[in-house]
Protein backbone atom coordinates (compact mmCIF):
# COMPACT_ATOMS: atom_id res chain seq x y z
CA UNK A 1 0.00 0.00 0.00
CA UNK A 2 0.87 3.61 -0.52
CA UNK A 3 1.48 5.58 2.77
CA UNK A 4 -0.98 8.03 4.16
CA UNK A 5 0.95 11.00 4.02
CA UNK A 6 2.20 10.15 0.28
CA UNK A 7 -1.35 9.60 -0.97
CA UNK A 8 -2.53 12.74 0.55
CA UNK A 9 -0.21 14.83 -1.43
CA UNK A 10 -2.48 14.11 -4.51
CA UNK A 11 -5.37 15.61 -2.11
CA UNK A 12 -3.38 18.18 -0.61
CA UNK A 13 0.36 18.91 -1.57
CA UNK A 14 2.27 20.38 0.90
CA UNK A 15 -1.00 20.52 3.41
CA UNK A 16 -0.70 19.46 7.05
CA UNK A 17 -1.89 15.65 7.80
CA UNK A 18 -5.46 15.26 9.27
CA UNK A 19 -6.08 13.35 11.64
CA UNK A 20 -6.02 10.07 10.84
CA UNK A 21 -8.66 7.24 12.35
CA UNK A 22 -8.35 3.59 11.82
CA UNK A 23 -11.26 1.45 13.33
CA UNK A 24 -10.21 -2.19 14.28
CA UNK A 25 -13.85 -2.89 13.81
CA UNK A 26 -17.31 -1.85 12.05
CA UNK A 27 -19.18 -0.75 15.94
CA UNK A 28 -16.48 1.16 16.35
CA UNK A 29 -16.45 3.06 12.73
CA UNK A 30 -20.10 3.50 12.89
CA UNK A 31 -20.04 5.31 16.61
CA UNK A 32 -17.38 7.54 15.28
CA UNK A 33 -18.53 8.51 11.57
CA UNK A 34 -22.17 9.02 13.59
CA UNK A 35 -20.10 11.83 16.01
CA UNK A 36 -18.42 13.27 12.62
CA UNK A 37 -22.33 13.51 11.18
CA UNK A 38 -23.10 15.51 13.94
CA UNK A 39 -20.88 17.91 13.63
CA UNK A 40 -20.45 18.13 10.25
CA UNK A 41 -16.92 17.24 9.37
CA UNK A 42 -15.25 16.68 6.19
CA UNK A 43 -14.17 13.10 5.96
CA UNK A 44 -11.63 11.22 3.44
CA UNK A 45 -11.81 7.91 3.04
CA UNK A 46 -8.93 6.10 2.44
CA UNK A 47 -7.83 2.47 2.18
CA UNK A 48 -4.75 2.01 0.16
CA UNK A 49 -4.28 5.26 -1.34
CA UNK A 50 -3.49 4.24 -4.27
CA UNK A 51 -6.53 6.48 -6.09
CA UNK A 52 -6.08 9.23 -4.33
CA UNK A 53 -4.95 11.51 -7.78
CA UNK A 54 -8.86 10.39 -9.03
CA UNK A 55 -11.99 12.89 -8.93
CA UNK A 56 -11.89 16.31 -7.90
CA UNK A 57 -10.18 17.59 -4.92
CA UNK A 58 -12.31 17.80 -1.88
CA UNK A 59 -13.58 20.60 -0.66
CA UNK A 60 -12.35 20.60 3.19
CA UNK A 61 -10.83 17.82 4.79
CA UNK A 62 -11.49 17.84 8.61
CA UNK A 63 -10.42 13.82 8.99
CA UNK A 64 -9.11 10.86 7.79
CA UNK A 65 -10.88 7.81 7.89
CA UNK A 66 -8.42 4.41 6.84
CA UNK A 67 -9.44 1.14 6.51
CA UNK A 68 -6.71 -0.41 6.48
CA UNK A 69 -7.04 -2.78 9.45
CA UNK A 70 -10.23 -4.18 7.88
CA UNK A 71 -7.99 -6.64 5.82
CA UNK A 72 -9.57 -10.19 6.17
CA UNK A 73 -11.29 -12.47 3.40
CA UNK A 74 -14.24 -13.65 5.46
CA UNK A 75 -15.20 -16.56 3.56
CA UNK A 76 -14.52 -18.46 0.03
CA UNK A 77 -16.66 -21.00 -1.31
CA UNK A 78 -14.72 -22.51 -4.31
CA UNK A 79 -17.56 -24.47 -5.19
CA UNK A 80 -20.16 -21.86 -5.24
CA UNK A 81 -17.03 -19.59 -6.87
CA UNK A 82 -17.92 -16.59 -4.61
CA UNK A 83 -15.55 -14.62 -2.07
CA UNK A 84 -16.57 -12.43 0.78
CA UNK A 85 -14.03 -9.94 2.14
CA UNK A 86 -13.71 -6.91 3.90
CA UNK A 87 -13.20 -3.24 2.50
CA UNK A 88 -9.44 -2.58 2.88
CA UNK A 89 -8.06 -6.34 1.94
CA UNK A 90 -5.15 -5.62 -0.35
CA UNK A 91 -6.36 -7.36 -3.93
CA UNK A 92 -3.04 -9.41 -4.09
CA UNK A 93 -3.90 -10.76 -0.98
CA UNK A 94 -7.50 -11.56 -1.90
CA UNK A 95 -6.01 -13.10 -5.04
CA UNK A 96 -3.52 -15.04 -3.54
CA UNK A 97 -6.31 -16.86 -1.38
CA UNK A 98 -8.39 -17.57 -4.41
CA UNK A 99 -5.22 -18.69 -6.56
CA UNK A 100 -5.15 -22.01 -3.89
CA UNK A 101 -8.46 -22.71 -5.63
CA UNK A 102 -7.61 -21.88 -8.73
CA UNK A 103 -8.95 -18.94 -9.26
CA UNK A 104 -9.14 -15.07 -9.36
CA UNK A 105 -10.54 -11.20 -9.63
CA UNK A 106 -9.81 -10.25 -13.22
CA UNK A 107 -9.01 -6.33 -11.83
CA UNK A 108 -5.64 -5.05 -13.00
CA UNK A 109 -5.89 -1.43 -12.75
CA UNK A 110 -3.52 1.41 -12.74
CA UNK A 111 -1.49 0.86 -8.92
CA UNK A 112 -3.40 -2.60 -8.29
CA UNK A 113 -0.54 -4.09 -6.52
CA UNK A 114 -1.23 -1.46 -3.80
CA UNK A 115 -5.02 -1.44 -3.78
CA UNK A 116 -7.34 -2.59 -2.09
CA UNK A 117 -10.50 -4.42 -3.01
CA UNK A 118 -12.83 -1.54 -1.44
CA UNK A 119 -11.02 1.44 -2.96
CA UNK A 120 -11.63 -0.46 -6.82
CA UNK A 121 -15.43 -0.72 -5.84
CA UNK A 122 -15.35 2.73 -4.98
CA UNK A 123 -13.46 4.11 -8.24
CA UNK A 124 -14.93 1.37 -10.23
CA UNK A 125 -11.42 1.05 -12.11
CA UNK A 126 -10.63 -2.54 -13.46
CA UNK A 127 -7.93 -2.40 -16.18
CA UNK A 128 -6.91 -3.84 -19.52
CA UNK A 129 -9.58 -7.14 -19.12
CA UNK A 130 -12.48 -4.80 -17.98
CA UNK A 131 -13.58 -5.39 -21.88
CA UNK A 132 -13.64 -8.64 -22.19
CA UNK A 133 -13.81 -10.14 -19.01
CA UNK A 134 -15.84 -7.47 -17.07
CA UNK A 135 -16.01 -4.73 -14.65
CA UNK A 136 -16.05 -4.41 -11.10
CA UNK A 137 -19.81 -4.46 -11.29
CA UNK A 138 -19.96 -7.45 -13.49
CA UNK A 139 -18.72 -9.50 -10.29
CA UNK A 140 -20.28 -7.68 -6.97
CA UNK A 141 -23.39 -9.53 -6.01
CA UNK A 142 -23.09 -8.06 -2.20
CA UNK A 143 -22.07 -5.15 -0.27
CA UNK A 144 -22.62 -4.08 3.51
CA UNK A 145 -22.17 -0.16 3.99
CA UNK A 146 -22.19 2.04 6.72
CA UNK A 147 -23.81 5.44 6.59
CA UNK A 148 -23.01 8.69 8.25
CA UNK A 149 -25.68 8.21 10.24
CA UNK A 150 -24.80 5.25 11.88
CA UNK A 151 -26.81 3.03 9.25
CA UNK A 152 -24.97 -0.05 8.48
CA UNK A 153 -27.20 -0.88 5.35
CA UNK A 154 -26.86 -4.47 3.05
CA UNK A 155 -27.30 -5.28 -0.56
CA UNK A 156 -27.22 -8.19 -2.97
CA UNK A 157 -26.20 -11.38 -1.26
CA UNK A 158 -24.16 -14.09 -1.20
CA UNK A 159 -25.49 -16.81 -3.37
CA UNK A 160 -24.40 -15.49 -7.50
CA UNK A 161 -28.40 -16.02 -8.37
CA UNK A 162 -29.91 -13.00 -5.85
CA UNK A 163 -32.70 -10.77 -7.00
CA UNK A 164 -34.43 -9.38 -4.03
CA UNK A 165 -34.30 -5.72 -4.10
CA UNK A 166 -32.74 -2.97 -5.66
CA UNK A 167 -29.56 -3.51 -7.45
CA UNK A 168 -27.89 -1.11 -4.91
CA UNK A 169 -24.35 -3.14 -5.67
CA UNK A 170 -23.84 -0.89 -9.07
CA UNK A 171 -24.76 1.85 -7.18
CA UNK A 172 -22.06 1.90 -4.90
CA UNK A 173 -19.59 0.97 -7.43
CA UNK A 174 -17.47 3.97 -8.89
CA UNK A 175 -19.28 6.17 -6.61
CA UNK A 176 -15.94 7.84 -4.61
CA UNK A 177 -16.75 6.98 -1.31
CA UNK A 178 -19.80 9.52 -2.09
CA UNK A 179 -22.34 7.68 -0.65
CA UNK A 180 -21.57 5.78 2.40
CA UNK A 181 -18.09 3.61 4.21
CA UNK A 182 -18.08 0.08 2.22
CA UNK A 183 -17.56 -2.18 5.16
CA UNK A 184 -17.32 -5.58 3.46
CA UNK A 185 -18.46 -7.03 -0.30
CA UNK A 186 -19.12 -10.79 -1.37
CA UNK A 187 -18.05 -11.34 -5.38
CA UNK A 188 -18.48 -13.85 -7.64
CA UNK A 189 -15.35 -15.68 -9.03
CA UNK A 190 -13.70 -16.97 -11.82
CA UNK A 191 -11.29 -19.92 -12.72
CA UNK A 192 -8.15 -18.93 -13.69
CA UNK A 193 -7.02 -19.31 -17.00
CA UNK A 194 -4.38 -21.94 -17.64
CA UNK A 195 -2.22 -20.23 -20.31
CA UNK A 196 -1.50 -16.95 -21.33
CA UNK A 197 0.66 -15.70 -24.72
CA UNK A 198 1.04 -11.56 -25.28
CA UNK A 199 1.98 -10.34 -29.21
CA UNK A 200 3.05 -6.95 -30.13
CA UNK A 201 1.76 -5.27 -33.52
CA UNK A 202 4.07 -2.48 -35.06
CA UNK A 203 1.51 0.40 -37.24
CA UNK A 204 2.81 3.59 -38.78
CA UNK A 205 -0.71 5.09 -38.54
CA UNK A 206 -3.62 5.71 -35.81
CA UNK A 207 -6.15 4.47 -38.12
CA UNK A 208 -4.35 1.18 -38.93
CA UNK A 209 -3.90 0.08 -35.78
CA UNK A 210 -7.76 0.82 -34.93
CA UNK A 211 -8.89 -1.31 -38.31
CA UNK A 212 -6.37 -3.99 -37.21
CA UNK A 213 -7.79 -4.14 -33.91
CA UNK A 214 -11.11 -4.61 -34.70
CA UNK A 215 -9.78 -7.08 -36.88
CA UNK A 216 -8.17 -8.83 -33.83
CA UNK A 217 -11.21 -8.81 -31.30
CA UNK A 218 -13.56 -10.37 -33.79
CA UNK A 219 -11.08 -12.99 -34.96
CA UNK A 220 -9.77 -14.27 -31.94
CA UNK A 221 -11.83 -12.51 -28.80
CA UNK A 222 -8.43 -11.59 -26.94
CA UNK A 223 -8.40 -11.00 -23.24
CA UNK A 224 -6.27 -7.93 -23.23
CA UNK A 225 -6.08 -5.43 -26.07
CA UNK A 226 -4.14 -2.49 -25.52
CA UNK A 227 -2.20 0.46 -27.54
CA UNK A 228 0.92 1.97 -26.89
CA UNK A 229 1.60 5.46 -28.31
CA UNK A 230 5.06 7.13 -28.82
CA UNK A 231 6.84 5.44 -26.26
CA UNK A 232 10.23 3.52 -27.37
CA UNK A 233 11.97 3.29 -24.23
CA UNK A 234 8.63 0.67 -22.80
CA UNK A 235 8.42 -1.31 -26.41
CA UNK A 236 12.62 -1.43 -27.20
CA UNK A 237 13.27 -3.84 -24.64
CA UNK A 238 10.87 -6.44 -25.81
CA UNK A 239 11.76 -6.51 -29.24
CA UNK A 240 14.10 -8.31 -31.29
CA UNK A 241 18.19 -7.28 -31.37
CA UNK A 242 17.79 -6.95 -34.72
CA UNK A 243 15.00 -4.84 -34.93
CA UNK A 244 14.91 -1.20 -37.16
CA UNK A 245 16.42 1.35 -34.99
CA UNK A 246 13.37 3.57 -35.72
CA UNK A 247 10.43 2.48 -34.60
CA UNK A 248 6.69 2.67 -35.76
CA UNK A 249 5.11 5.32 -33.17
CA UNK A 250 1.91 2.97 -32.51
CA UNK A 251 1.54 -0.44 -31.30
CA UNK A 252 -0.93 -3.23 -30.35
CA UNK A 253 -0.14 -5.59 -27.28
CA UNK A 254 -2.57 -8.03 -27.27
CA UNK A 255 -3.32 -10.90 -24.50
CA UNK A 256 -4.84 -14.36 -25.38
CA UNK A 257 -5.12 -16.06 -22.07
CA UNK A 258 -7.70 -19.47 -21.58
CA UNK A 259 -6.87 -23.17 -22.11
CA UNK A 260 -3.85 -24.16 -23.49
CA UNK A 261 -5.29 -25.54 -26.84
CA UNK A 262 -8.08 -22.30 -27.32
CA UNK A 263 -4.62 -19.98 -26.38
CA UNK A 264 -2.59 -21.60 -29.26
CA UNK A 265 -5.21 -21.17 -31.54
CA UNK A 266 -5.94 -17.81 -31.31
CA UNK A 267 -2.30 -17.13 -31.23
CA UNK A 268 -1.98 -19.51 -34.08
CA UNK A 269 -5.03 -17.68 -36.16
CA UNK A 270 -3.34 -13.94 -35.08
CA UNK A 271 0.17 -14.82 -36.95
CA UNK A 272 -1.56 -16.00 -40.05
CA UNK A 273 -3.40 -12.28 -39.85
CA UNK A 274 -0.64 -10.66 -38.75
CA UNK A 275 3.03 -12.90 -39.22
CA UNK A 276 4.76 -9.70 -38.54
CA UNK A 277 3.53 -9.84 -34.38
CA UNK A 278 6.34 -10.58 -32.06
CA UNK A 279 5.43 -13.15 -29.42
CA UNK A 280 6.22 -12.98 -25.83
CA UNK A 281 7.88 -15.92 -23.81
CA UNK A 282 6.42 -16.34 -20.40
CA UNK A 283 9.06 -14.39 -18.71
CA UNK A 284 8.98 -11.44 -21.46
CA UNK A 285 4.57 -11.30 -21.60
CA UNK A 286 5.09 -10.59 -17.35
CA UNK A 287 8.00 -8.11 -17.36
CA UNK A 288 5.94 -6.14 -20.46
CA UNK A 289 2.59 -5.61 -18.45
CA UNK A 290 4.48 -4.54 -15.17
CA UNK A 291 6.42 -2.00 -17.34
CA UNK A 292 3.42 -0.62 -18.98
CA UNK A 293 2.09 -0.25 -15.97
CA UNK A 294 4.59 0.96 -14.16
CA UNK A 295 4.96 3.74 -17.29
CA UNK A 296 1.29 4.94 -16.39
CA UNK A 297 2.31 4.97 -12.57
CA UNK A 298 5.52 7.14 -13.08
CA UNK A 299 3.53 9.65 -15.20
CA UNK A 300 0.75 9.60 -11.96
CA UNK A 301 3.26 10.41 -9.35
CA UNK A 302 2.43 13.89 -7.72
CA UNK A 303 5.75 15.59 -8.46
CA UNK A 304 5.59 14.29 -12.00
CA UNK A 305 4.88 17.40 -13.93
CA UNK A 306 3.09 15.01 -15.96
CA UNK A 307 -0.67 15.76 -16.93
CA UNK A 308 -2.33 12.62 -17.54
CA UNK A 309 -5.75 12.69 -19.45
CA UNK A 310 -8.37 10.05 -19.80
CA UNK A 311 -11.10 9.79 -22.84
CA UNK A 312 -13.44 7.31 -23.16
CA UNK A 313 -14.94 6.81 -26.87
CA UNK A 314 -16.76 4.75 -29.36
CA UNK A 315 -14.62 2.88 -31.11
CA UNK A 316 -16.04 3.55 -33.89
CA UNK A 317 -15.07 7.46 -33.09
CA UNK A 318 -11.56 6.83 -32.01
CA UNK A 319 -9.82 7.39 -34.64
CA UNK A 320 -11.47 10.96 -34.75
CA UNK A 321 -10.89 11.52 -31.74
CA UNK A 322 -7.23 10.97 -32.10
CA UNK A 323 -6.66 13.07 -34.20
CA UNK A 324 -8.10 16.04 -32.60
CA UNK A 325 -6.00 15.12 -30.09
CA UNK A 326 -2.88 15.21 -32.19
CA UNK A 327 -4.12 18.35 -33.62
CA UNK A 328 -4.91 20.51 -30.31
CA UNK A 329 -3.36 18.61 -27.13
CA UNK A 330 0.36 17.93 -27.85
CA UNK A 331 1.27 14.92 -26.17
CA UNK A 332 4.02 12.70 -25.34
CA UNK A 333 2.94 9.70 -25.05
CA UNK A 334 -0.40 7.40 -24.95
CA UNK A 335 -1.74 4.04 -24.31
CA UNK A 336 -5.38 2.63 -23.77
CA UNK A 337 -7.48 0.02 -23.90
CA UNK A 338 -8.61 -0.48 -27.40
CA UNK A 339 -11.95 -3.08 -25.95
CA UNK A 340 -13.65 -0.40 -24.33
CA UNK A 341 -12.20 2.80 -26.12
CA UNK A 342 -10.07 4.44 -23.36
CA UNK A 343 -7.20 6.45 -23.99
CA UNK A 344 -4.84 7.50 -21.50
CA UNK A 345 -2.45 10.12 -23.00
CA UNK A 346 0.27 12.01 -21.49
CA UNK A 347 1.25 15.74 -21.42
CA UNK A 348 3.48 18.48 -19.95
CA UNK A 349 2.20 21.22 -22.30
CA UNK A 350 0.83 23.72 -20.19
CA UNK A 351 -1.90 24.79 -23.07
CA UNK A 352 -2.89 21.40 -23.29
CA UNK A 353 -5.52 21.40 -20.49
CA UNK A 354 -7.24 24.57 -21.96
CA UNK A 355 -7.71 22.87 -25.41
CA UNK A 356 -8.61 19.95 -24.17
CA UNK A 357 -11.45 21.40 -22.30
CA UNK A 358 -12.70 23.32 -25.42
CA UNK A 359 -12.24 19.19 -26.96
CA UNK A 360 -14.35 17.95 -24.21
CA UNK A 361 -17.59 20.81 -25.00
CA UNK A 362 -17.22 19.23 -28.61
CA UNK A 363 -17.75 15.64 -27.56
CA UNK A 364 -20.38 16.44 -25.29
CA UNK A 365 -23.09 15.31 -28.24
CA UNK A 366 -20.81 12.20 -29.34
CA UNK A 367 -21.12 10.08 -26.51
CA UNK A 368 -17.22 10.65 -26.41
CA UNK A 369 -16.06 11.74 -22.36
CA UNK A 370 -12.79 13.28 -20.92
CA UNK A 371 -11.10 13.48 -17.96
CA UNK A 372 -8.29 15.09 -16.04
CA UNK A 373 -7.04 12.16 -14.67
CA UNK A 374 -4.45 13.37 -12.70
CA UNK A 375 -3.05 17.19 -12.93
CA UNK A 376 0.78 17.82 -13.66
CA UNK A 377 0.92 20.39 -11.03
CA UNK A 378 0.60 20.40 -7.56
CA UNK A 379 -2.75 21.62 -6.40
CA UNK A 380 -3.37 22.41 -10.30
CA UNK A 381 -7.14 20.41 -9.67
CA UNK A 382 -8.21 24.06 -8.02
CA UNK A 383 -8.91 25.73 -11.38
CA UNK A 384 -10.50 22.78 -13.97
CA UNK A 385 -13.93 20.51 -13.77
CA UNK A 386 -11.99 17.64 -13.76
CA UNK A 387 -14.91 15.52 -14.76
CA UNK A 388 -15.87 17.89 -17.22
CA UNK A 389 -19.53 18.05 -19.29
CA UNK A 390 -21.76 15.05 -18.41
CA UNK A 391 -25.18 13.86 -20.02
CA UNK A 392 -26.10 12.11 -16.75
CA UNK A 393 -29.53 13.71 -14.56
CA UNK A 394 -27.36 15.88 -12.11
CA UNK A 395 -30.27 16.59 -10.13
CA UNK A 396 -31.27 12.84 -9.56
CA UNK A 397 -27.70 12.08 -8.72
CA UNK A 398 -27.78 14.74 -6.38
CA UNK A 399 -31.05 13.78 -4.34
CA UNK A 400 -29.43 10.20 -3.84
CA UNK A 401 -25.99 11.82 -2.36
CA UNK A 402 -28.43 14.00 -0.09
CA UNK A 403 -30.54 11.01 0.89
CA UNK A 404 -27.78 8.98 1.69
CA UNK A 405 -24.95 11.86 3.34
CA UNK A 406 -27.14 14.24 4.24
CA UNK A 407 -24.86 16.60 5.29
CA UNK A 408 -22.17 15.48 2.77
CA UNK A 409 -19.27 14.81 5.25
CA UNK A 410 -18.43 11.95 2.91
CA UNK A 411 -15.46 13.15 0.47
CA UNK A 412 -17.16 15.97 -0.19
CA UNK A 413 -16.53 17.36 -3.98
CA UNK A 414 -14.95 14.61 -5.14
CA UNK A 415 -17.28 12.86 -7.64
CA UNK A 416 -19.25 14.34 -10.63
CA UNK A 417 -20.72 17.48 -10.30
CA UNK A 418 -18.61 18.32 -7.46
CA UNK A 419 -21.16 16.27 -5.31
Amino acid sequence: MISIPEAYEWIDPGAELPPIFEPEDVESCRRWIEEKHRKCAAVLIMGGGSHCFLGNRPRRVTDILSLRKWNRVLEHSPGDLTVTVEAGCPLTQLNEVLGRAGQFLPFFPVNHQESTIGGLVATGLAGRYAGSLGNIRDYLIGIEVLHPEGIVSHAGGKVVKNVAGYDLCKLYTGSMGSLGVITQMTFKVRPRPAQSQTALLAFSDFGELLEAGVNIRNQIDPAALDLVANDDDLMRPFLPSDYSPSLPPFWIATQAWDSAPLTAWKIETLRSHYPEACLLDPESESQFWIAKEEALRKALHPRSGVTVLRISSPLSLLAQVHVQLSQRVPYEAASGHLRNGTLFVFTKEPEALGEFERLRQEWKSQQVYGSVFKHGLLGGKDSIDVWGPTTQPLDIMTRIKERFDPNGILNPGRFWGGL
